[in-house]
């Protein structure tokens, strides 16, 4: 932030003997991790008529992102990165969608790892999605692509009034005209921003640099306007120019042009050179470099911009005024420089309207025929002589306010005058302008503004939203000792003595002594900055209540206690603290599906990286091989039950011990996940598979066959958990639902196999079922191997980077558990009862049904092996369709609309007798596992992230316990209905035991679904972990949170394994 708007009291860096005041500062800060942070902060400002402030990366020429006496929401950390394929009826291509937080160099990595590239600023530290683009944005790309705001596609954003909404083209266009250049901080809080991304190609970069030195200053001014009146060249090929001068050094550079090879760039460059030679001006050598892709060539040439060092204001001149008034330009030039200024910067680029494309925006109008985007720089002359002698800061920080105001003063009265008189008509970049421009409305806004200011009131009627020079900030005003005020209000009362009248500049950035500021003894607060009150109200007067003083307890209470929620579509799907009352009246209407956008699933598959791939197969196929080996015993009943003389009820006790011990397996290697990681918990689960599985195959009495499967059982538990988290938990988040359908129905791949390999292996050998349970051992010695070489993900060891940063890993565990178990018991029940539900759903419809066949209807080992394996075809295709879905209408009514399906198909699936049941098997297992495709992303969101493995695989092998016996109840009933025998086998009327059973099981399903929470796109990232944030403390959070974010770039440099940081996602293109 530019150092006039900052308070440089509280510097961490200076003495302690230094008061610390807040001056200009907000007051409190909520760190915005989900929506609803947003909409309670807009609530409490608004109930208790506080100022706001809305702060991304605090890249900040003009004071908008700070304000005293404010609440700041703070965006900073909303990191999310996404390249996506977009289709609508102006734009079908590549692009990106980006958290609020994310800056251009985040978006640059990102994209240079796929071969895409975006329009951000010159400075790294840009905030892509929050004033930047808002504001226009002009970049080094800008002449072959056009401004930020003609790349943007849409905004889903926070209004005024706490309203969660997607701004395009085609929906709340009003909302995206505006926020695509009418401006930040002033119609709604960004929530997130999806543009246009453009295929990477090589760029070539040229440098060059002249002084005065041996020429005269007539000839040293001519050579400045030979180059202004060179930029036409450049830009209209596409290239972009920057430009920087004192009165005795000019400097271009670099040239950014992109998809322009050195040779061509070095021909364009020549005419200019050659007028430079012709003036007799001593340039340096130029230095022409090609690079493989833009970020290669902003690393190498982009100097970093030392923001916070100087005041800034510019003004746009068009090309007919460096075309036609060559003159008056170069005049303009040395009044300015010689004046005293600090520089003359200007950005050469073409942004017309041929060059933008299909777009429709609120960019300011005088862009479209600008040139050079001129940028006047002032600093103290204290400040400059210590830069040029010891190369520090070029800012005296300690220079009183007087002198800082009458170099501002110049600004504003000397230096853009001198612009403006050759270009009057033009306007100024509103992030790069004189914020005490006095005709800021059309400079800034032009004929766009009257259209602003109706939306702004739209979108905003109670003017939550207040930045300096923003639509509608001229209906407030700024006065000691740092209030906003109502303009009318003030008016009516400033001669009263009420409220203390002094000039709006001078308060607005002076820095006040305010009341001791938590801030100093705790810079980093993840979530609010909290203490006892604010002072009291910073808008005056409020609306309602005009002696309110605003205490933060109910919200700080509320959300320091909580687990923040992120919203799925408008509403708080899931709050913790809404009344059972609220919770139960929302039921129905919170089913309505968010409808978000449809992309195309390869193209989601597409945003996986290597690792995140890998992680995802090692789950799919060791829950693959989970489900064969389970199997093995329900396509194996009539061999084991005469093998070992017993009833085919007494035989299916088999399958039921492995569900009924599955819960301790889960409870077990769950917590061993959560606590030690998800890799060798994994490894010694398929270890026991191989030792278990085969002695399974040595049995010799139905007791050994028993004990087996009882120890098979808690193997079996510990993996469902361990198999989600290693999949779901580092993947991109718009392909959670496609995932989550592909992973369960490793399950129907398991069954899959196993009904093939058993119609090859039992009965075909000597052995007769043994082999089929010899050969099931063999896999899992693969899968071993393939997860030894993969590391831990991404998200455990952040979790365990705060442990550490604790001070004891094992206790903080402990702490973790008792918060987690405090919050979330009731979460955990309900989980419970739901997979109950859903295991007597898939058990129900599943592990009886080969029976049902052979049985009832006499189906051939041939036609058993055909339909089911047609069942499970339709079972994979249901699981991976309707988990796509989910992410597109919500987990709940996904579950809900296909369990309804489901229970009007039984009657088909039961009751035909022809193989026209193979029709029936195939939709009625596309329903059943197409609400199981639902579930392990379901689980994962709602789980607590500290315990997601065992959460996730204990609730699931909770609910098989409590299903564990729907086979054996199902054939035990079934007995209940026998049929003629055919020779010596008894027949049982199967079919109308598996219709009653299931269709009660459909119907609780539906029940419970209905009442549970849902929380669509929660972050799964520690920084999102308020259960963390409790039992380990904000000191460990912000230690690993500034760890990582400081380390991420350097992982992403030195390796190309796809490990990029949690908040960066990636597609191959």
């Amino acid at each position: 932030m530019a150092p006039f708007f900052a308070n440089q009291s509280c510097d961490p860096f200076l003495s302690r003997t230094i008061p610390c005041t807040l001056g200009n500062y907000v007051n409190y800060a909520i760190n915005v991790t989900e929506r609803s942070d947003v909409s309670k902060g807009i609530a409490f400002a608004t109930k208790h008529n506080i100022r706001l402030v809305i702060r991304n990366t605090g890249h900040d020429y003009n004071g908008k992102s700070t304000g005293a006496g404010a609440l700041g929401i703070w965006t900073h950390y909303l990191k999310d990165i996404d390249f996506i394929d977009y289709k609508d009826a102006h734009y079908t291509g590549k692009a990106y969608k980006i958290g609020a937080g994310v800056q251009g160099i985040e978006v640059y990595e990102a994209g240079n790892k796929v071969g895409l590239t975006i329009t951000s600023g010159e400075c790294a530290t840009v905030g892509v999605a929050g004033g930047y683009t808002q504001g226009g944005g002009h970049s080094a790309l800008a002449s072959k692509y056009g401004l930020a705001a003609d790349q943007a596609l849409e905004w889903e954003v926070v209004t005024g009034t706490g309203e969660f909404l997607t701004a395009n083209r085609a929906n709340n266009s009003d909302l995206y005209w505006a926020l695509s250049g009418g401006g930040g901080g002033t119609y709604g809080i960004v929530w997130s921003l999806t543009a246009k991304a453009h295929f990477d190609n090589p760029v070539s970069g040229a440098n060059l640099s002249w002084t005065n030195e041996g020429i005269s200053q007539e000839t040293f001014f001519k050579a400045i306007a030979a180059y202004f009146a060179w930029t036409p060249t450049v830009v209209d090929a596409g290239a972009m120019s920057l430009g920087f001068g004192t009165n005795t050094s000019f400097a271009v550079g670099p040239i950014t042009a992109p998809g322009i090879p050195v040779a061509k760039l070095t021909a364009l460059l020549q005419p200019l050179l050659d007028q430079l030679q012709d003036l007799g001006v001593n340039y340096t050598a130029p230095v022409l470099r090609q690079f493989p892709g833009y970020l290669e060539q902003f690393n190498a040439m982009m100097i970093p911009i030392a923001v916070g060092t100087s005041q800034y204001g510019g003004w746009l001149l068009p090309r007919s005024v460096v075309l036609d008034n060559p003159d008056g330009l170069a005049a303009a030039y040395s009044n300015i420089t010689n004046g005293g200024a600090a520089g003359f910067t200007s950005v050469a680029l073409n942004v017309n309207r041929t060059v933008a494309g299909d777009v429709d925006n609120a960019v300011l109008p005088a862009w479209r025929t600008t040139l050079l985007d001129v940028v006047i720089t002032t600093w103290h002359l204290k400040g400059l002589i210590t830069a040029l002698t010891n190369k520090s800061s070029n800012w005296n920080f300690t220079a009183p306010i007087s002198e800082m105001l009458s170099l501002q003063g110049d600004m504003t009265e000397k230096y853009i005058p001198a612009l403006k008189q050759i270009a009057p008509d033009s306007g100024a970049y509103l992030n790069e302008g004189d914020f005490r421009e006095p005709e800021w409305q059309r400079a800034f806004y032009g004929a766009n503004f009257a259209r602003l200011k109706r939306i702004k009131a739209k979108y905003d009627p109670d003017e939550v939203f207040y930045a300096s020079t923003a639509v509608g900030s001229e209906d407030w005003v700024v006065v000691a000792p740092g209030r906003l005020c109502r303009r009318q209000a003030l008016h009516e009362t400033r001669q009263s003595g009420l409220v203390h009248w002094e000039p709006e500049t001078s308060p607005h950035y002076r820095n006040f002594d305010n009341s001791f500021s938590p801030a100093r003894h705790n810079l980093f607060h993840p979530n609010l900055q909290t203490s006892s009150s604010l002072p009291t109200t910073s808008r005056w007067p409020p609306p309602h209540r005009p002696d309110i003083v605003a205490n933060m307890s109910d919200y700080a209470g509320e959300k320091l206690a909580g687990d923040g929620e992120k919203t799925s579509g408008e509403y708080v799907e899931h709050d913790e603290h809404m009344s059972t009352g609220r919770y139960i009246a929302t039921r129905i209407s919170s089913l309505k599906p968010p409808m978000n956008k449809a992309p195309n699933p390869f193209s989601l598959l597409r945003l996986l990286n290597t690792q995140q791939w890998l992680f995802f197969l090692v789950a799919f196929f060791a829950w693959s091989w989970d489900a064969f080996d389970f199997f093995t015993v329900s396509l194996t009943v009539e061999q084991l039950s005469e093998e070992f003389g017993k009833t085919a009820a007494q035989i299916t006790w088999g399958i039921t011990l492995v569900l009924m011990f599955r819960s301790i397996g889960s409870i077990v290697f769950g917590i061993a996940a959560d606590r030690y990681g998800r890799k060798w918990p994994f490894i010694v689960n398929n270890i026991l598979f191989i030792i278990l599985e085969l002695g399974t195959g040595f049995c010799n009495t139905y007791q050994q066959f028993l004990a087996c499967r009882a120890l098979f059982g808690i193997a079996m538990g510990g993996l469902y958990g361990n198999a989600a988290a290693t999949a779901l938990e580092d993947c991109p988040e718009a392909t959670r639902g496609l995932l989550s359908g592909m992973l369960q129905q490793g399950y129907a791949f398991g069954y899959l196999l196993a009904t093939v390999f058993a119609r090859g292996l039992v009965g075909t050998t000597s052995h007769g079922w043994r082999p089929l349970f010899w050969f099931g051992a063999c896999p899992p010695v693969l899968i071993i191997i393939f997860r030894l070489f993969l590391p831990e993900t991404k998200s455990y060891l952040e979790r365990q980077a705060v442990r550490a940063a604790k001070g004891n890993i094992a206790s903080t565990f402990v702490a973790e558990g008792k918060v987690a178990l405090k919050r979330h018991w009731l979460l955990l029940t309900y989980l419970v009862l739901l997979m109950a539900g859903f295991n007597f759903m898939s058990h129900g419809s599943q592990d009886l049904y080969p029976t049902m066949l052979k049985n009832q209807y006499n189906f051939s080992a041939n036609a058993v092996t055909v339909t089911q394996v047609v069942a499970n075809l339709g079972a994979m295709t249901g699981g991976t369709v309707i988990g796509y879905s989910s992410q597109i209408f919500g987990r709940r009514f996904s579950i809900i609309f296909i369990s309804i399906i489901g229970g009007l198909l039984l009657y088909p699936y039961s009751f035909t007798g022809s193989k026209s049941v193979i029709a029936a098997a195939f939709f009625e297992q596309f329903c059943v596992q197409g609400a199981w495709g639902v579930i392990p992303i379901h689980l994962m969101e709602l789980s607590p992230g500290s315990f997601r493995t065992f959460v996730v695989g204990t609730s699931y092998q909770l609910g098989n316990l409590v299903s564990s016996a729907s086979s054996t109840i199902e054939s035990t009933i079934g007995e209940r209905f026998p049929l003629p025998p055919k020779g010596k086998v008894k027949r049982y009327e199967y079919g109308k035991v598996i219709c009653i059973f299931m269709a009660c099981v459909f119907v609780y399903v539906i029940i419970l679904t209905l009442a549970g929470p849902e929380r669509l796109g929660r972050k799964f990232g520690v920084a999102h972990d308020n259960d963390m944030a409790e039992a380990a403390g904000q000191e460990a959070m912000a230690t690993v949170m500034h760890q990582r974010d400081a380390l991420a770039p350097v992982e992403q440099d030195s390796s190309d394994d796809g490990r990029d940081s949690d908040h960066r996602k990636e597609t191959v293109v």
